[in-house]
């Protein structure tokens, strides 16, 4: 593989090194006679964030790819919350009549129904025009 390049800074910050600790806050206090209700807090450590395990690589790497995402932080709206199945970010979805419709991630619900799609009695299997799995917001359901 080629040169590893870290896109976690900008070009006009100061690359810091893994092992130095960010300074610790400086508080400029009012004088006992200011009426000022402001505090300023200067050069304070950046909050920290929650460590999240790493998604399951869906496809193979590619070596000959110019960018590789190694790691996410944060929710994707249609992948981790309830979506409706052709905006899926995790099954792709077929406009028309498709067996690959009827895969479903556990946030995906029926266009139809307006059920989970794992409870919904007429998704099939994706070879019937009627199937609910090929419902999407162009379709005549």
């Amino acid at each position: 593989m080629g040169d590893c390049i870290d896109l976690t800074f900008d070009s006009d910050e100061e690359a810091v090194p893994k092992t130095a600790r960010p300074a610790p806050a400086k508080r400029i206090l009012p004088s006992p006679t200011s009426d000022d209700s402001v505090i300023l807090v200067r050069g304070g450590p950046e909050p920290k964030r929650a460590r999240q395990e790493p998604a399951e690589q869906q496809e193979p790497v590619d070596p000959d790819a110019d960018v590789l995402v190694t790691a996410e932080t944060g929710n994707v709206a249609l992948r981790d919350f309830p979506h409706s199945r052709p905006d899926c970010a995790n099954k792709p979805f077929t406009k028309g009549v498709d067996a690959v419709n009827s895969r479903t991630c556990p946030q995906c619900f029926c266009m139809v129904c307006d059920k989970n799609a794992a409870e919904c009695q007429f998704w099939g299997t994706g070879v019937r025009a009627r199937d609910h799995c090929n419902a999407h917001p162009m379709s005549s359901y």
